[in-house]
């Protein structure tokens, strides 16, 4: 009976997600064997940024139902609406030219019921890529999850692990505090809409608890992490970030890139913005030096 219903929801997947059984989702050629998704390198062009011994890569990972495009693609619709880019295609636009490379992973076989399979699939390419250079974890709703359990993954050392961030992130199958605990060097972003009604904004203190370390205050460092880990709250926002426009962007951009160049940003460890009529005024509050 379980395995007729996954074969059932399976079908769905299939039958809504057609881009999964493309080719040209196949990374093999770009040196990626058994990774899907889409492939944006650092310019050769750009400079590396300044103080990233290795080079960076980023990898993005959606919610259930998959794709590459990430949140924020206009209306809540549907992740493949035609003619918007998600937020994971804009960091693939923007970080290139700064010299951070970007793989934005889609699962072989989306959906929530396979967790440890779509885990598994980002583990694979963390292990990939932190064979190249440091990695960043970056997932949405289920991919929030999906990234921590990948970054806990046998094979990956911990220390080049750069930076973890979950968006609007789930707590089921979210990895224990013990797990998390190699990782506590690494920088950490928690973003949750306070008006997100698929998953409560009490998940993101779940998930900050068990990255911070189990007591929920806010992680203290000699080493310049302090300002890059923190958990950011915003107002009036819902599961898909539509509502915070390109300020969501602006802040994930220079989040890694402070990362990459091991820069101190300015806005506080945790945070709070109303994006109701206020977003010039939120862009300038995070830009503020």
């Amino acid at each position: 009976m379980a395995g007729d219903i996954r074969k059932m929801r399976d079908d769905v997947f299939v039958q809504r997600d057609l881009p999964y059984a493309r080719a040209s989702l196949a990374l093999d050629a770009e040196g990626w064997p058994g990774v899907l998704g889409r492939w944006t390198p650092a310019l050769a062009s750009a400079s590396p940024p300044r103080g990233a011994a290795l080079p960076v890569i980023v990898i993005t990972a959606s919610g259930t139902y998959g794709g590459t495009a990430g949140p924020r693609r206009g209306r809540e619709a549907h992740h493949f609406e035609a003619n918007t880019l998600g937020l994971f295609d804009e960091l693939a636009r923007r970080l290139p030219l700064e010299g951070v490379s970007v793989l934005q992973v889609t699962y072989e076989w989306p959906g929530g019921h396979r967790f440890d399979e779509c885990a598994a699939d980002l583990a694979r390419a963390a292990k990939l890529a932190a064979e190249r250079g440091l990695v960043v974890l970056m997932g949405h709703s289920m991919g929030g999850a999906a990234v921590l359990a990948a970054a806990c993954a046998e094979g990956i050392p911990a220390e080049r692990i750069l930076g973890l961030c979950t968006l609007c992130g789930q707590t089921r199958h979210l990895p224990s505090t013990h797990d998390l605990s190699g990782l506590r060097s690494a920088g950490a972003l928690v973003v949750h809409g306070l008006a997100d009604r698929k998953l409560p904004a009490c998940c993101a203190d779940e998930i900050w608890e068990r990255l911070s370390d189990g007591n929920n205050r806010e992680p203290t460092s000699d080493n310049g992490k302090l300002e890059v880990r923190r958990r950011v709250l915003l107002e009036d926002t819902g599961h898909h970030l539509v509502e915070c426009g390109t300020v969501i962007e602006d802040l994930l951009h220079d989040w890694v890139l402070a990362l990459a160049r091991n820069l101190v940003p300015k806005a506080a460890p945790s945070a709070r913005f109303d994006f109701g009529s206020l977003e010039a005024a939120a862009i300038a509050q995070l830009e503020k030096k």
